[in-house]
């Protein structure tokens, strides 16, 4: 099997300077409390094309970097961000049952980070455009957030051990453009459910009915944010999510089926 190749030469945020420096897959301050079940990690491919494509790569999957940032983004305004969600994920087993709006954007932004970063795996499926990309970085004290016709969901789950993220794209068979494309993340770790969506232009009539499937499975639209204030019920289960995200990801590709 094959390794991982340098994806970019060129930081994915500023699009300026080299990428040279390493981004984790997982932020360091959340690996020490999750599972390291595996020496290596195995990176899989699969869509419409009659071909995966596997990587097999040395060390846990909590444990993975990826070059596709500049030291200058990395330490500096991505880095304030990491510490800012931190300080209200970490520790994951204790995420609260309310939420400020504030604490939403929060979260929200690293969701979005962690979605830009993590779809580099896979070059061909790079869904966020680089007009988003390229919106994220700040110099002030003020902190950037999620580009407007994103969506993010967040939910409290109860405790479990596990911790995975799934990534995947569509776009339509007319169009090329990379405007045209959807994206689809799902992060989960210890108590901690994310859902981030992006659908382009005449799609995004569609988001009122992954408003509504959330909304009635106990899932929270944090970004952009519904209330000022979330207040999560008793956690999903770890199952129960999976099987949510599950729906969620075949609306979002049934809305291209129909077009």
């Amino acid at each position: 099997m094959r390794k991982i190749q340098r994806p970019v030469s060129k930081c994915i945020f500023c699009g300026i300077r080299y990428a040279n420096s390493k981004e984790d897959y997982w932020p360091k301050w959340l690996q020490p409390h999750l599972p390291k079940a595996s020496p290596y990690t195995l990176f899989v491919t699969e869509g419409s094309e009659p071909r995966k494509i596997n990587a097999r790569v040395k060390g846990a999957p909590t444990e993975q970097t990826i070059e596709v940032v500049c030291k200058l983004c990395n330490n500096g305004w991505m880095s304030r961000i990491q510490n800012a969600a931190s300080a209200h994920l970490k520790p994951y087993s204790t995420v609260g049952r309310t939420m400020s709006q504030t604490v939403q954007e929060v979260i929200a932004t690293w969701a979005t980070i962690f979605t830009m970063v993590i779809e580099f795996y896979d070059p061909k499926l790079v869904m966020a455009t680089d007009q988003d990309r390229h919106a994220m970085p700040f110099t002030a004290k003020s902190f950037s957030k999620p580009p407007p016709d994103w969506r993010i969901y967040m939910t409290r789950l109860r405790s479990n051990d596990e911790a995975d993220w799934f990534h995947t794209g569509a776009w339509p068979r007319s169009e090329e453009g990379e405007l045209d494309r959807a994206l689809f993340t799902r992060i989960h770790f210890g108590t901690v459910g994310l859902i981030v969506v992006r659908l382009p232009g005449p799609y995004q009539v569609g988001y009122a009915g992954l408003d509504e499937l959330c909304h009635q499975s106990g899932l929270h639209r944090i970004w952009p944010s519904q209330l000022g204030t979330i207040e999560f019920a008793r956690g999903l289960s770890a199952k129960k999510f999976l099987f949510i995200a599950s729906l969620m990801r075949q609306t979002m590709l049934a809305l291209y089926a129909g077009h």
